[in-house]
């Protein structure tokens, strides 16, 4: 009960500041857009077999809570399990992605009537590995808007993100000199801005990968960050 409590107080805290709760709203509200994000992915696709659907009703029901968990752990001062909570988000967003656009590619020419991904999926698979989207990403490049200027391609963008959350010097920075929970500035706004580039880049990624979604009012306000923002001017073009 204990820590409990002292996540309670922290929240108080966090709270307690009208700009980190706004911040905290706006997070929630990026959420809730990736949600509507994946849902819209639908449109356009001309998917007889709906694969998609399988690979959006799971990612839509996987994505969110991992972000939600992240947003929840960030107002509450663990800020370390906030940036994993954001990396699997991260992770799964992306698979979702590729699970979802292999599986438009084939119901255009097969006549199977199950997601093969998905079912291996399903069946315990596991997730492909960050190198694996990554290369995946990379081997997608000449099908896509180029970035233009000093940017990372997608698959480098990964790679990164997850090579700095998931490095526990980092985490060992993030909760050095103050408890777990518990409300500190310098925690508090590196795990803000971890968890905002996460869903902004998830959305940038799928908005890289399907032109149907490129004109979608869901982006307005979601792509603002360096890397989101220059997907977002590269598709508008």
């Amino acid at each position: 009960m204990k820590n409990i409590q002292a996540a309670r107080e922290t929240l108080d805290a966090t709270l307690a500041d009208a700009g980190r709760a706004g911040g905290l709203a706006g997070l929630s509200s990026s959420i809730e857009r990736l949600e509507k994000l994946f849902r819209a992915a639908e449109g356009d696709t001309e998917n007889p077999l709906q694969f998609g659907d399988e690979t959006l009703n799971w990612c839509a029901a996987e994505v969110a809570p991992h972000f939600e968990s992240a947003l929840w752990s960030l107002s509450a001062g663990y800020y370390p399990t906030s940036l994993m909570a954001a990396a699997r988000g991260l992770h799964i967003g992306t698979a979702a992605l590729v699970y979802f656009v292999n599986d438009v590619e084939l119901a255009r020419s097969t006549d199977a009537r199950v997601s093969p991904t998905f079912e291996k999926w399903e069946g315990g698979a596991g997730l492909p590995t960050i190198s694996g989207l990554a290369d995946w990403l990379d081997s997608r490049a000449s099908g896509r808007p180029d970035l233009r200027g000093d940017v990372r391609e997608p698959g480098d963008q990964l790679r990164y993100l997850v090579g700095e959350y998931e490095n526990p010097g980092r985490h060992h920075h993030l909760q050095r000199g103050f408890p777990a929970p518990g409300f500190h500035q310098q925690g508090h706004a590196m795990a803000t801005s971890a968890l905002q580039e996460a869903m902004e880049t998830v959305a940038a990624l799928w908005i890289l990968e399907l032109p149907h979604l490129r004109g979608d009012a869901l982006f307005d306000g979601l792509l603002t960050l360096p890397w989101s923002a220059a997907v977002r001017r590269s598709v508008s073009r």
